[in-house]
């Protein structure tokens, strides 16, 4: 799949687990997680709130019958940055001294049942 082409399912990706937490165990970043499905290229919504100046980590795992390939960053944050990791793992940091809400497009790549497929989830983030 290029990046630059409409991007579909070639069927229904069911179901992933989203782990948002704290990039180190003193931090207590995000206030989200959970099940999403991803059964349409979407984009789906994702909220979260953190302190200004703390850096978060949040992953995509596999789950069920769905395998996590790639993450993409396909639409960086306005007041703030994003760092990609190996093994679904992305890092946000916001701007010095920034307040209010920051949006940021992640695309989730894998496979569901042999059939592979992609969906984006906009990241929306308040910091504190």
């Amino acid at each position: 799949m290029r990046l630059g082409m409409p991007h579909t399912l070639a069927a229904a990706v069911a179901a992933c687990l989203v782990m948002l937490q704290p990039a180190s165990a003193a931090d207590e970043c995000w206030r989200v997680g959970g099940r999403y499905s991803l059964t349409s290229p979407g984009p789906w919504d994702m909220t979260s709130a953190t302190d200004a100046g703390r850096e978060c980590r949040g992953a995509f795992h596999s789950f069920g019958n769905v395998i996590f390939e790639k993450l993409y960053l396909v639409a960086p944050p306005k007041s703030g940055k994003v760092r990609l990791q190996s093994g679904g793992y992305f890092y946000y940091q916001p701007s010095a001294g920034y307040r209010g809400d920051d949006v940021f497009r992640l695309r989730v790549c894998g496979t569901e049942g042999g059939f592979k497929g992609c969906t984006d989830i906009n990241m929306r983030v308040l910091v504190r």
